[in-house]
């Protein structure tokens, strides 16, 4: 039976205060080894870590700023691959068409016409793009669709045209429908808000705004382009002759040609506030790398003699533990043998 005396338990506290004391320097000196930083900051600093805080201030705001910036960078791409899906729809109406339209061959005309009803409604999916959970056509209403259903759309025009006597009242039927009725497309196809989304702040006092509404009139004129080619290509209307028909066709290939030079625009500005947004997540990241740079001047340890320090630790640390082991074997029996 080991009995421990007065001074076996002051040697005891002692040892373990030693043990304890030399852990934590070791401890320490293993995380300044791993990060290469003290971590007595105010040591470090020469007691004044005012100038410290101000660098991670620095840092967290450039952090933020370029969190932000990034997310635009992604609204702006994904922006602009839908604006190119678009532009392909509106492509697929236009030269060709005005071809088959010229030489009045119904037949021909028909099939360039034949995607229209696809097309429309690929464009209004498309519209109704999302980025996270931030609508990117729906102008300020950022939590909502831009379009209503490309079907009850189409019906919507289809019941507007169904009675038109003429490929004349065809088209106006479908104008009014876009460009002029407020009971039309303003109303029941573009369902966003009237009100642009928040430009993307760049630095104090300066914004690039990139956003495109569902309702601007590049976007409509597409719309309203293979609409002219739905109602053309399929005859749905009273008065649907083929020289009517080929009347409503000559007018899409026309606001085809038309629509693909508006997006192509819409396109360019998108792509220059891309450019400038790029610029500005380039110069976040060169900020935040030097201001890394001047945070480890700070507190940055000489890895030399981080390691130095650790591995006479480790050896301290070591003897500590075989001494405390020898001398808890100094027990009365075992003196007496």
């Amino acid at each position: 039976m080991a009995i421990a005396g007065f001074p076996d338990l002051l040697i005891a506290s002692r040892n373990a205060r030693t043990i304890a004391d030399v852990q934590a320097n070791f401890n320490r000196a293993s995380l300044e080894l791993t990060t290469g930083r003290q971590s007595d900051v105010v040591k470090a600093t020469g007691g004044d870590p005012i100038k410290l805080y101000a660098v991670e201030r620095d840092l967290a705001l450039v952090a933020g700023r370029k969190s932000s910036i990034s997310a635009a960078v992604s609204r702006a791409s994904v922006t602009q691959s839908a604006l190119e899906r678009i532009q392909g729809a509106a492509s697929q109406i236009g030269v060709s068409l005005a071809a088959a339209v010229e030489v009045k061959d119904i037949r021909a005309a028909e099939l360039r016409a034949s995607g229209a009803r696809e097309a429309f409604i690929d464009v209004a999916t498309t519209l109704n793009v999302r980025f996270g959970e931030r609508s990117l056509f729906a102008g300020a209403a950022v939590d909502g669709p831009a379009m209503a259903p490309a079907e009850d759309i189409l019906a919507e025009i289809e019941a507007r045209v169904a009675g038109a006597a003429d490929g004349a009242a065809v088209i106006a039927a479908i104008d009014a429908y876009f460009l002029t009725d407020p009971t039309g497309f303003a109303a029941t196809g573009y369902v966003g808000s009237a009100v642009d989304a928040a430009a993307t702040e760049l630095d104090d006092g300066f914004r690039v705004d990139f956003a495109v509404r569902g309702d601007q009139a590049e976007i409509v004129e597409v719309l309203r382009t293979l609409a002219l080619a739905i109602v053309g290509g399929e005859g749905s209307f009273a008065g649907a002759s083929i020289g009517e028909r080929l009347d409503v066709l000559g007018a899409a290939a026309t606001s085809g040609l038309a629509a693909v030079e508006g997006v192509v625009l819409l396109r360019g500005r998108v792509g220059l506030a891309e450019e400038r947004l790029e610029e500005v997540e380039t110069r976040l990241s060169a900020e935040t790398v030097f201001l890394e740079r001047a945070k480890n001047a700070l507190i940055a340890r000489d890895q030399f003699e981080a390691a130095t320090e650790f591995n006479a630790l480790e050896t301290q640390l070591s003897l500590v533990f075989e001494m405390t082991s020898r001398l808890s074997g100094l027990t009365l029996v075992n003196f007496l043998r």
